[in-house]
């Protein structure tokens, strides 16, 4: 154990300029570092039911849509409502991406005049508004799909195109456009307006997760950084563990990425368990050295302690930590079995890390 400490004094320099090297090449793929949000990620590739579902998609049109739906106590069919469902569906149809916009008004009603059949918009005015209603609540195809049995709620279908719909980034820009002219609507009418359907719900899985990814990962850090100040009081005891934490992080994710693997909804946690798996590893070895110093034992006697003490404890805490997460990695499926690559991953470089960055710093 002294002879490794002895190399570690001796080429310290050189090995923390080498490891700061390595982790930043590795990070430039993370450039590549990209996100999916799609249903499909929680499905094994050969699954008979998404197969299926696939072969659906492709022979009746696929389920891209958004439902846009709200309510009015007075019911639907009253001009305020029949206006705005009027200039709703005309704005949804600006939207890029947007192939078909189904609504009460733009409904292809049928009926016969004089032997003749006639094929014509359900509501072009409000004329005749209660006639309507009647003829609504008595129509198989618009009852319980386009208004519901008690004529107060409506709802419009925005329909993507088959090739648009499966884009996440489609998903989220017409989610995002669909709120903004809700939003507006909402202000004019005083309607609350409900999103929703398959691609809402992937567009609000990935914003979501993303929000949380910006807002939880540096308010954990933050934490971190103070724990540790309040805990020791000096900048290394701040700094050794933070190192270690940012270099982990760094590493996991740029093998994730040269994998060819993406972020989700569920990886997106990874953040977490890296933080605390790393601190966990260099505050063993870290406060043993504190303890030994505060003994007046010299520098180097002390680590040397501090690291024959521990090093048995805490290689055997970060392998059984990654031989349980390894076993996450034989899931079919992709989020769990990503998940466990990517903490077996953080838990070996993180002790790596901390049998060299620590002692050398």
């Amino acid at each position: 154990m002294q002879t490794y400490i002895d190399f570690l004094d001796r080429y310290k320099y050189m090995i923390l300029v080498l490891t700061t090297l390595m982790v930043a090449l590795f990070s430039i793929a993370l450039k590549d570092l990209a996100y999916e949000g799609s249903y499909k990620i929680w499905f094994d590739k050969e699954s008979k039911i998404l197969k299926d579902y696939e072969h659906f998609r492709t022979t009746f049109s696929g389920d891209d849509t958004f439902i846009v739906a709200f309510k009015d106590e007075n019911g639907i069919f009253n001009p305020k409502a029949v206006q705005t469902i009027l200039a709703l569906s005309d704005a949804f149809k600006k939207i890029d991406g947007v192939r078909k916009v189904d609504s009460l008004t733009n409904y292809q009603y049928i009926s016969s005049q004089d032997d003749e059949i006639i094929v014509e918009d359900f509501i072009k005015d409000f004329k005749n508004l209660e006639e309507k209603r009647v003829l609504a609540i008595n129509d198989k195809l618009i009852l319980n799909q386009l208004i519901d049995k008690d004529g107060l709620t409506t709802a419009i279908a925005v329909r993507l195109s088959n090739e648009s719909g499966a884009d996440e980034e489609v998903n989220i820009y017409v989610m995002k456009a669909l709120k903004d002219v809700t939003d507006t609507f909402s202000k004019e009418s005083g309607y609350m307006f409900y999103i929703t359907g398959a691609p809402a719900i992937t567009a609000s899985l990935v914003t979501i997760s993303q929000s949380d990814a910006m807002v939880l990962m540096p308010l954990a850090v933050i934490m971190v950084i103070v724990l540790l100040f309040t805990l020791f009081r000096t900048y290394l005891g701040v700094l050794v563990p933070s190192i270690v934490i940012v270099f982990t992080f760094l590493l996991v994710l740029s093998i994730q990425v040269l994998l060819g693997y993406k972020l989700n909804n569920f990886t997106v946690n990874i953040p977490s368990f890296v933080t605390a798996i790393a601190i966990a590893d260099a505050m063993h070895l870290y406060l043993a050295w504190v303890f030994y110093r505060s003994k007046n034992i010299n520098n180097k006697e002390a680590l040397t302690t501090a690291f024959q003490k521990n090093i048995k404890p805490v290689a055997l805490t970060s392998f059984t930590t990654a031989s349980g997460f390894a076993s996450l990695g034989l899931s079919a499926i992709e989020p769990i079995a990503t998940l466990g690559i990517a903490i077996t991953a953080a838990a070996v470089i993180a002790f790596v890390l901390t049998v060299t960055i620590v002692p050398v710093l």
